[in-house]
């Protein structure tokens, strides 16, 4: 199946540019456009995705061929997801469970220092463009406007202290459930 068009409705604003290179070709297409009040957005376009303007619509078509499907669905899930989820932030916690468990992030908050029962300190780079990273006691909570990066980055940290099965001791979700195994008595 060869995807050609996507129609959208029209925002407050928006416009579609190009800047010019040698002897007047055309380098890069770019499309301008604002959400919200004072939240705009650049999306630069691939070279075989042609935009038309309606009156009431914007319409990207696929002017390559059927071995440009996949790379124009992937286009279009990123658009979509600049459109619908521009404003809302996701959010998850992470709670330490254990004695002396702790996190901090550093001062450029650019890393979390993680004091987990090993004997160093486990350090941990933050995308600080993608993401927020807060520490509360026993808490850390990250937040960010892609579900993806803020979903990896938590998986990233619980990978350096999975909860214990007898235990319970290690990075817990909020709201998860584990049973906890019974200890063998001999």
């Amino acid at each position: 199946m060869l995807l050609k068009n996507f129609d959208i409705s029209l925002f407050k604003k928006i416009s579609v540019f190009s800047f010019k290179g040698a002897a007047g070709t055309s380098l890069d297409k770019y499309l301008f456009f604002e959400l919200k009040e004072n939240n705009y957005h650049f999306i630069k376009l691939p070279d075989f995705i042609r935009i038309e303007k309606n009156k009431d619509n914007l319409s990207l078509k696929n002017m390559g061929s059927v071995a440009f499907n996949t790379k124009f669905k992937d286009f279009l899930n990123l658009f979509e997801d600049a459109i619908l989820n521009s404003s809302t932030r996701h959010k998850l916690s992470l709670f330490l469970k254990g004695a002396g468990f702790t996190a901090t992030v550093s001062a450029c908050k650019k890393y979390l220092n993680l004091n987990i029962g090993f004997s160093n300190t486990s350090v941990v780079s933050i995308p600080t463009e993608k993401l927020d990273v807060f520490c509360d006691k026993n808490v850390i909570t990250v937040s960010g406007r892609n579900s993806v990066f803020v979903g990896d980055f938590i998986s990233k940290i619980r990978s350096l202290k999975i909860p214990d099965a007898y235990k319970g001791k290690g990075f817990w979700l909020r709201n998860e459930i584990r049973p906890k195994k019974e200890i063998k008595k001999s």
